[in-house]
Order: structure tokens, then C-alpha cells, then sequence
């Protein structure tokens, strides 16, 4: 598979989300996956292929998304971090 056959896209964003004196992190993700399949694969019916790309996507956004919350945390941890030590 060439390069130019696979394409991820994510975007989203973070806000807070403020109620009174409490605060809650938000955010929004967007993915969008493309790709061509191998000539060979219209050998493999249809219904097997959409179950195969289901399973797989399904497992790729959620690694994504565990690797996100991860990333958020670590960030989080680090800003509340010099937050305290500007004090």
C-alpha cells in the first residue's frame, strides 16, 4: 500500500466548560479515514471486507482515543504542576 492510499484526518478541540466556581474540560474529535483497497481483495466478498474494516477502525480509535485521554492527562498534570510553582 502507497502512502497516498491511506489518509487519517483528526481535528478537534478543547474548551472549559464553567459552571459557577467549577470547571470541566470539554472537547470535540473528528476523524476521517480514506483509503483504496488492494485490486485483489474484491476477490474477499463484501460483507467479510466491511466486518474486517469495522473491527480494525473500531481498534484504531480506540487506541486513538486512549492515547489522547493520556496525552491530556500528562498536559494537564504538567500545567497544574507550574501552576504551582508560580505561586
Amino acid at each position: 500500500m502507497d502512502p497516498s492510499d491511506f489518509t487519517l484526518g483528526v481535528k478537534g478541540a478543547l474548551y472549559p466548560d464553567r459552571h459557577g466556581k467549577h470547571t470541566k474540560l470539554k472537547g470535540r474529535l473528528e476523524t476521517t479515514v480514506s483509503f483504496v483497497l488492494p485490486s485483489v481483495l474484491a476477490l474477499v466478498p463484501e460483507d467479510v471486507r466491511r466486518n474486517l474494516a469495522n473491527a480494525v477502525l473500531t481498534s484504531l480509535v480506540e487506541n486513538m482515543k486512549h492515547k489522547v485521554i493520556e496525552s491530556l492527562l500528562a498536559d494537564y498534570n504538567s500545567f497544574k504542576n507550574e501552576k504551582k510553582i508560580h505561586k
